[in-house]
């Protein structure tokens, strides 16, 4: 649930980006972009975090 809103929510940002240089400027799509990257960056950290977390607790279980 909480990915498909971040994907949602990324695909708006680059959306609001292309549609909306000619209207607000270079500032604007920078700032977008930026953002993406940060909602990228905090997903990528998420799935890593929590893939690692989860083959920790799997080799734990299975050899207990």
């Amino acid at each position: 649930m909480c990915l498909d809103i971040g994907l949602c929510w990324t695909l708006v940002l680059c959306g609001l980006a292309s549609h909306g240089r000619k209207r607000a400027g270079a500032g604007l799509l920078h700032g977008c972009h930026v953002l993406s990257a940060l909602l990228f960056a905090y997903f990528w950290y998420s799935v890593i975090v929590n893939g690692c977390r989860d083959l920790i607790l799997q080799a734990a279980h299975s050899t207990a």
